[in-house]
């Protein structure tokens, strides 16, 4: 079984404009910003126990959840840190793994044909709409090769990544730094700048 990788080079698919890309950034940036805080006051102000961490990671998480993209990425990286970050993380992060999103058979077609200039069915035939496994930054489709018959799996970043994880990451290690200035328990800027290097720039 063979495999292709599409999408990766960073196109741009009738997105809105710059300015409009960053604002909505900027909103997934103050949802998480938010979260921060609550959770930030939470440990600040209560002795820590399995109830408080299991709050405070469910109030993170749901802002991780509703953001998407590559901040539900940031929730799958946290629930592997076992030997880091308490097992009440670990637990609620691991519904990360479940709110990876799929995008649509439709825009993936249309991406190889931005990208290949032709169509998807030039190359491969047989394909499955349904993806056989969808993860936070892309999902695969099964396929055959049109030329030579060999079943092979298509791998399909999902087509908002490239555009809207610069801007994620650059508000993420904004929230780092401010985290890190106002309190000094909760410098996570390793975690940012591990994560940093996994995510597509």
């Amino acid at each position: 079984l063979g495999a292709a990788a599409i999408g990766t080079g960073g196109l741009a698919l009738a997105y809105p404009d710059e300015a409009k890309t960053v604002a909505i950034s900027g909103r997934r940036f103050g949802r998480v910003l938010v979260a921060g805080g609550k959770i930030a006051y939470k440990y600040h102000h209560n002795d820590s126990s399995s109830k408080l961490h299991t709050e405070c990671a469910n109030v993170l998480s749901d802002a991780f959840r509703v953001n998407g993209g590559v901040y539900i990425k940031y929730g799958q990286m946290i629930a592997t840190m076992d030997h880091l970050v308490p097992e009440e993380w670990i637990d609620v992060m691991q519904r990360s793994f479940r709110d990876a999103p799929q995008s649509d058979y439709s825009q993936l077609r249309h991406m190889f044909r931005e990208e290949f200039r032709q169509n998807i069915e030039d190359v491969f035939t047989d394909i499955d709409p349904v993806p056989l496994a969808s993860a936070s930054l892309a999902q695969v489709h099964t396929a055959t090769l049109k030329e030579t018959g060999q079943k092979v799996v298509i791998k399909f970043q999902h087509p908002w990544i490239a555009h809207d994880a610069p801007h994620d990451i650059k508000f993420v290690e904004i929230l780092g730094t401010l985290c890190k200035k106002a309190f000094d328990e909760f410098n996570f800027m390793w975690f940012i700048d591990t994560a940093k290097d996994k995510l597509p720039q």
